[in-house]
């Protein structure tokens, strides 16, 4: 998935460097990285709605989430009214839309409380005393151990290197309008 703050600081640099070409009136250069910001909001907006297509609906309240934050921040520094009009619009059907599914989240879980945000309560009856084999992991899943081991070995030069995690690395999102090539 897109992290948020990359979202957020990409938008700030298309925003200053579009100010920058502003300032020293040339319109065409501060056209484009508006426009730049704005497809790229475009793609997530689109992004969200396959998302949502798919039943995967936690997955598309945090892309709207995203592409309503890079609007917000691109909003600040656009002049043109013109502009100005089609990113609050957006911004405002994204949040609506993240508002809707939110709420069909919260109505489905029973409660107003993100079930994400809950530890699971450990289960001190069914605690298996045996230590996990390789052949108990789940198709190409890392036992705890494992993953204990693996976070301490993977840091080099003070960075961590982690292997591809089915869990965290399939829900990640490339937000670019074209593929990069």
């Amino acid at each position: 998935m897109a992290d948020p703050r990359a979202l957020e600081t990409d938008a700030t640099n298309f925003a200053e460097t579009a100010e920058k070409y502003e300032k020293l009136g040339e319109k065409e250069g501060a056209i484009f990285f508006y426009t730049a910001s704005l497809a790229r909001a475009r793609y997530i907006m689109k992004d969200a709605v396959d998302s949502e297509e798919k039943g995967n609906k936690e997955e598309a309240v945090d892309l709207y989430s995203n592409a309503v934050e890079l609007l917000l921040s691109l909003r600040s520094s656009v002049k043109d009214k013109l502009t100005l009009e089609k990113v609050q619009r957006l911004a405002k059907q994204g949040l609506d839309r993240a508002e809707i599914l939110r709420k069909q989240l919260d109505a489905v879980s029973g409660s107003s409380i993100n079930t994400r945000t809950r530890a699971p309560e450990p289960n001190i009856r069914n605690i298996n005393r045996e230590t996990p084999s390789a052949s108990s992991t789940s198709s190409g899943g890392y036992t705890a151990d494992e993953l204990k081991v693996l976070r301490s070995t993977s840091s080099i030069n003070g960075r961590e290197y982690l292997p591809f995690l089915d869990a965290i690395d399939l829900r990640e999102r490339f937000a670019f309008p074209k593929p990069y090539t």
